[in-house]
């Protein structure tokens, strides 16, 4: 038995997978075909001489230069017969050598394209699998085969390689002390000078079966990673390390891992990428850390299949994957810690969107996630206690810990939890204490008894803790500018409170207020969090910028940061001692002090949580170390040690564009001088950056003998002046994201033009005045013989002129005498017309004093109306003959209810619809008016609705559908006749226009019609639109302007009439009692108690008169079920029944029954108690209409508080939201648990007005409250949720019948008499 079989010890992986948030874990980025990749798998990694990384790919070679990858291919030289990359390696001499299945191809230092060097054709095609090229001795690189090694010799300009067949495949190539190694897959060798044979090494530790795949030597150790047995680390004498063990934390190893690539990163820790289980990094050859690919993280590894690693000169470790591109760990990321939610059990957080963070007695961390409960975490124990009973689904904005008590301030009240048992304790709400509001933000204490409260958007509270007591101060009860408060800060003994206006000093011995407002420069309306810095300065972080406030001059302090800064939404900022400041933003980090131009952007891609920060969380711990949170976690970093990379700018690529037209491509430039041997007209530089840093906003600067250039995106374009030029590129000298190191520099030599020099300059001036000379001389002699071209011109068009005039003048006069005509004959024809007429409109009156069958006297009276009409008719024309244009309307036009004219006009002609056998739609609606008078309105609708029983065919349909919004009232007629061509639509509004289509056979017509619709329209400030397809259909739309600000409200049935729901299982009943009451009443039925109960919940009627004995359910169980449901239980029930039994009677009325009527009923007694219970909530809309139409709305206002539970709970969901602008119908609804519809009808029923006036009159009476305190009446608008003052005082006016203006003086006044009263 062999010496390795006892001595043996492999590495071996950690199964387990590694959380998140465990200090394990490492931020890596990835880089995919998305970003340039010409494929996923990564098989070699290089870095050359410039610094720009290499890889070799399954479908060719790609170049990263830290900013864009760049593919290479045929163009560049590489042209084989198959793409996959199998190794790549930098020589001594800058050269860069890549290996094909088949081939060896070099790209020389300055040259521009890949030279092919060898091919494996001639060999055995198990020769063609290339392992490693390492760099033998400094003229000779050697390329390991499986069957032996290619010596590539650069005096013989690597032609003609010598080639070693070895006893086994070559894998590797190291050098312990001074000797060089060849690894085989079994075996070592030596190769000694000048000789040609492989000499074996004895390494007896190694395994008989045995199979190398990678070898690395470090610090005269040998780490040799094999397929079947792990890691193995020998000395330098070849002896296995027995020292090296696993760490005490790896339980569950497993055996036989194939380690496929190795490397030492510049901590001097070794990384083992192995081939199928992810990654194994070593520090001091002890297992440190494992990573596998982890789904839930996206900087994770993306996958656990491992080809290639390699360590850049900055640090940073790149990761070629099989399928998975590229991972790129950057060294600089360490310096960050991410903590984040895993859905395994032992997860720090509940919740990545954390909104509060502190921490107890026991050194705990308490993390509050939004919606997610309390996360309380023990960082040294890694346990993870999760609070959520009472939280889940609230966003804890607050948690202040004391010795005993953790308190949780939510949107919704006050939660206090026992820091020892981790129990919620008690909750303190609006609902059960006399906590008088939600929405808490902060918590600061003013003494051992007593706490000061901020509320957004409902001013500040005093907590008494000892009797639970809570005083409130509101814009509306203090002097207090505003209810929008934040996050509070005691400095010095002195408590100060942000909010959206300014900073306040709160005196907790007068329990008064002192204001610091914020000036309009400043253009603050939010802050979103409060520190202090070591000067004892308030800073600000705010919507635009950090601002810093100073308690003892109590003035805001001027600051010299960067300018991006001043206009950032900046989310939290912490304050080193030094000065530095650290601020979280909506996309990413930045650190800044004052008096400096240079800031450092950090992203997601440097290792922060996310982009996105939260509002208002930071937290320094007790090891000076910062806490932020976000969207993904919480980011903890070291103020002290984290630095970001500075970035290394390197010439990547370069196009030169000659002045000949012809242009060139340069990408390897090794030197900072290049010659060109033609005038050059332009040079694009693409730069990069092989320091691989993150670039959020890097800004740059170019200077030649022109002058200083500023650009950025790393691409910069120029004209270099002829001869020799330089350009420098340099940091700008205002702010900019990282610092250049160091600066780059070109020069450039290209040839003078022969036009630049003396003599060029000379023949150029002695040929430009020769040509001047000729060019005037010919000029004159143009001139001279153009003038007299132009005067035989000029005399010839004047006699034309003149002629053209005189026939001019004969056709005007000709016109005259037509246009006089034609008004001659328009006033004959009216005149001739109207005897008739009359003869007409004379019997026809007569005929309807005569009785006569109904049918007969509708006929009658169309006749009559259209008699009228055609009167009207002739009286238009005649005035069109005298004036050539419709009359126009008076300057206060008149206001017409639409809604009155297509009723009428749907009478009209329902008659010519019913004989063509169309189908005519009308809507039902309430009164809608528009600016235009009746007779105008009339006939622009009339004309459309003819047109369109005219052109459309039998059978087919017709109907009118209106709508109003905010601005515009339109009409849309619609009908399926024939048409009009799309070429034709322009033509349809000129007068006397007729369709020519072959698709419209209809002959009668004058094609006025149109023409003075358009003129009417335009008339009222309207807009006629219209849109049509052949044997489709014609939409035509007049809108016009909706004036009154009104809104479209259907009626398709009689809204003013109650709506009662009867229920019953006997069809005969539920007849009975329809035909009772459809006269005086909407009457639904139901034949079921279940089919009841649902149509009730969603039609929510005035009433329901509902039978007891039913199957399924019985009438007193129908009752319960309504009364114990929010939505309906308002609703009045009246049980019918055959029982009897005055236990019966009294069961229906203990359940809330309005009444109780026994079987058989008398007809009169249900009719009049129905009518009575119909009255009596008449009276109670009624009671509320008078109760918030009152100039004194603070005393009605609490009157309409208290009508019903209902009012009282919307009037507390305003309450908290009436100063909301965008709080809209829809989010009442979702607030009080029911549908726009069901809100809507509910309302209807105790008020008799709908949700958006409901809103509007809480807001107004809101605003007459702050009126009556003094404030402005825009403050009041702005302070109610109006966002129009406006529209405010509109609304006001229409409300209590007074002006806020009015309303103002006549508080002021009646306040003055009281006083002089008193006196």
């Amino acid at each position: 038995m062999r010496y390795w079989q006892v001595a043996l010890l492999s590495l071996f992986f950690i199964l387990t997978d590694v959380l998140a948030h465990s200090r394990d874990s490492l931020h890596i980025n990835n880089y995919g075909i998305g970003d340039g990749l010409p494929d996923s798998t990564i098989n070699a990694i290089a870095q050359d001489s410039l610094g720009f990384m290499w890889f070799g790919t399954d479908d060719g070679l790609v170049r990263y230069d830290g900013v864009k990858f760049k593919k290479y291919n045929a163009t560049n030289g590489l042209n084989n017969r198959t793409n996959k990359v199998t190794q790549l390696f930098v020589d001594t001499n800058d050269n860069l050598w890549v290996t094909f299945d088949c081939s060896v191809h070099v790209l020389f230092a300055d040259e521009q394209s890949f030279t092919y060097v060898h091919g494996f054709a001639d060999i055995n095609s198990i020769n063609k699998s290339v392992n490693a090229i390492e760099q033998l001795s400094p003229d000779i690189v050697t390329v390991l085969t499986s069957q032996g090694a290619f010596l590539f010799n650069s005096n013989f300009i690597y032609n003609n390689p010598q080639f070693i067949t070895s006893p086994t495949p070559l894998i590797d190539l190291v050098q312990i002390n001074d000797t060089q190694y060849f690894i085989g897959n079994n075996e070592v060798y030596t190769l000694p000078a000048n000789s040609n044979t492989f000499v074996t090494t004895d390494v007896a530790v190694l395994p008989d079966e045995v199979n190398i795949t990678s070898a690395l030597s470090f610090n005269n150790l040998l780490y040799i990673g094999t397929q079947m047995h792990g890691l193995l680390i020998l000395d330098q004498y070849f002896n296995l390390i027995r020292e090296l063990s696993p760490s005490s934390a790896s339980q569950n190893i497993i055996t036989h891992e194939h380690v496929s690539s190795l490397t030492i990163d510049n901590s001097q820790r070794l990384w083992v990428g192995l081939k199928s289980h992810g990654l194994v990094l070593l520090q001091a050859n002890t297992l440190n850390k494992t990573f596998r690919f982890d789904p839930s993280d996206p900087h994770s590894i993306t996958t656990n299949f491992i080809n290639a690693l390699y360590t850049s000169d900055n640090g940073d470790v790149w990761i070629g994957t099989d399928r998975g591109g590229i991972n790129h760990f950057r060294a600089s990321s360490e310096k960050l810690y991410h903590l984040k939610h895993s859905v395994l059990q032992d997860s720090p957080i509940s919740g990545n969107d954390v909104t509060a963070i502190a921490v107890d007695k026991y050194q705990r961390g308490w993390l509050a996630s939004n919606s997610d409960g309390i996360s309380v975490y023990n960082p040294d124990t890694y346990v993870n206690i999760v609070i959520n009973q009472q939280l889940a689904g609230l966003k804890v904005a607050k948690l202040h810990i004391e010795n005993q008590y953790a308190w949780a301030l939510d949107e919704v009240g006050i939660t206090k939890i026992d820091v020892d048992t981790l129990k919620v304790v008690s909750t303190y709400t609006p609902v059960n204490s006399d906590l008088p509001a939600g929405n808490l933000m902060d918590w600061l204490s003013i003494n051992n008894e007593q706490v000061l409260l901020s509320h957004q958007g409902n001013g500040i509270s005093i907590f008494t803790l000892s009797d639970l007591s809570f005083t409130h101060y509101t814009v509306q009860n203090s002097q207090l500018p505003t209810n929008q408060f934040g996050q509070m800060i005691n400095i010095n003994g002195q408590i100060w409170i942000s909010s959206n206006v300014g900073v306040h000093l709160f005196d907790p011995e007068q329990h008064t207020f002192s204001h610091f407002l914020f000036t309009p420069e400043q253009n603050i309306n939010s802050i979103n969090h409060i520190t202090s810095n070591s000067d004892k300065h308030i800073v600000l972080s705010s919507n635009n910028g950090v601002h810093v406030f100073d308690p003892l001059t109590k003035v805001f302090v001027p600051r010299n940061f960067p300018d991006e800064l001043a206009s950032m939404n900046i989310q939290a900022t912490l304050v080193t001692e030094e000065g530095v400041h650290w601020s979280t933003l909506k996309n990413g980090l930045i650190e800044y002090q004052n008096n400096s131009r240079r800031f450092a952007w950090y992203t997601e891609a440097d290792g922060l949580q996310g982009s996105e920060f939260n509002p208002g969380v930071a937290y320094k711990n007790i090891r000076g170390m910062y806490v932020f949170s976000g969207l993904n976690g919480i980011t903890v970093l070291d103020p002290n040690a984290l630095v970001k990379p500075d970035i290394k700018l390197q010439i990547s690529e370069m196009k030169v564009l000659y002045q000949d037209g012809s242009e060139a491509f340069y990408s390897n430039i090794h030197h900072d001088s290049m010659i060109f041997d033609k005038a050059i007209d332009v040079i694009q530089i693409d730069l990069g950056d092989v320091n691989f840093s993150t670039h959020n906003s890097p800004q740059f600067e170019y200077f030649t003998q022109a002058g200083m250039t500023k650009f950025d995106d790393f691409k910069l374009v120029f004209s270099p002046k002829a001869g020799s030029s330089t350009i420098n590129i340099v940091n700008p000298l205002t702010t900019f994201d990282n610092f250049i190191e160091p600066p780059v520099k070109l020069n450039i030599e290209h040839p003078i033009p022969w036009h630049s020099t003396p003599f060029g300059i000379i023949a150029i001036f002695i040929t430009f005045m020769a040509a001047v000379y000729g060019a005037v001389t010919f000029r004159i002699r143009q001139v001279k013989r153009t003038a007299n071209e132009l005067a035989q011109l000029v005399e010839k068009r004047t006699d034309d002129l003149r002629r053209q005039t005189e026939i001019s003048r004969l056709q005007a006069e000709k016109l005259a005498l037509t246009v006089a005509d034609k008004d001659s004959i328009f006033e004959t024809i009216s005149h001739e017309l109207r005897t008739p007429l009359t003869l007409i409109q004379g019997p026809v009156q007569q005929l309807r004093h005569y009785k006569m069958e109904p049918e007969a006297q509708t006929m009658l009276n169309i006749l009559v109306r259209n008699a009228d009409r055609l009167n009207t008719l002739v009286k238009k024309v005649f005035e069109l003959s005298i004036s050539d244009k419709l009359p126009e309307s008076t300057a206060n036009a008149a206001m017409t209810d639409l809604s009155l004219v297509i009723s009428q006009l749907g009478k009209i002609f329902t008659p010519y619809t019913e004989q063509r056998e169309l189908t005519f739609r009308l809507p039902e609606f309430a009164p809608l008016k528009v600016t235009i008078p009746l007779y105008n309105l009339e006939t622009i609708l009339s004309n459309l609705l003819s047109n369109a029983v005219k052109y459309t065919q039998q059978g087919g349909e017709i109907s009118i559908e209106v709508e109003a919004d905010a601005h515009f009232v339109s009409v849309h007629i619609i009908d399926t006749g024939v048409g009009i061509a799309e070429h034709e639509i322009p033509l349809i509004f000129n007068r006397f226009y007729r369709s020519q289509s072959e698709h419209v056979d209809i002959q009668d017509g004058t094609g006025l019609g149109l023409a003075i619709v358009e003129q009417l329209v335009d008339k009222a400030d309207g807009l006629i639109k219209v849109s049509s397809e052949v044997d489709i259909g014609t939409r035509f739309s007049v809108i016009f302007p909706n004036t009154l600000n009104q809104t479209y409200q259907p009626s398709n049935v009689d809204v003013d009439k109650p709506c009662i729901l009867c229920i019953d299982d006997n069809e005969d009943i539920l007849t009975y009692l329809e035909n009772l009451f459809k006269h005086d009443y909407q009457v639904h039925t139901a034949n079921s108690s279940i089919a009841g109960l649902t149509i009730a919940k969603d039609l929510l009627p005035d009433l329901i008169i509902s039978d007891i004995m039913m199957p399924e359910m019985d009438g007193i169980e129908v009752l319960n079920a309504l009364k114990s449901d929010h939505i309906t239980n308002h609703i009045p029930v009246i049980l019918l029944t055959a029982k009897s039994s005055q236990e019966s009677r009294m069961e229906g009325l203990a359940s809330a029954a309005s009444d109780y009527i026994n079987k058989p009923f008398e007809e009169e007694e249900l009719r009049l108690k129905t009518r009575n219970i119909i009255a009596e909530q008449e009276s109670i809309r009624r009671r509320y209409i008078e109760s918030v139409s009152t100039v004194e709305p603070e005393y009605k206002f609490e009157e309409q508080m208290s009508a019903s539970k209902f009012i009282h709970q919307l009037n507390n969901i305003l309450l908290v939201h009436y100063n909301k602008p965008d709080f809209t119908v829809q989010d009442l609804a979702n607030l009080s648990g029911m549908s726009d519809r069901q809100l809507l009808r509910r309302l209807k029923n105790e008020t008799g007005i709908g949700a958006s006036e409901f809103i509007r009159n809480f807001r107004l009476n809101i605003a007459a409250d702050l009126l009556k305190a003094g404030k402005p009446a825009s403050f009041a608008a702005y302070e109610a949720g109006f966002t129009s003052p406006s529209y405010f005082s509109t609304s006001f006016k229409k409300l209590f019948k007074i002006t806020p203006k009015q309303f103002s003086k006549k508080q002021k006044l009646e306040s003055i008499i009281a006083q002089n009263t008193e006196a």
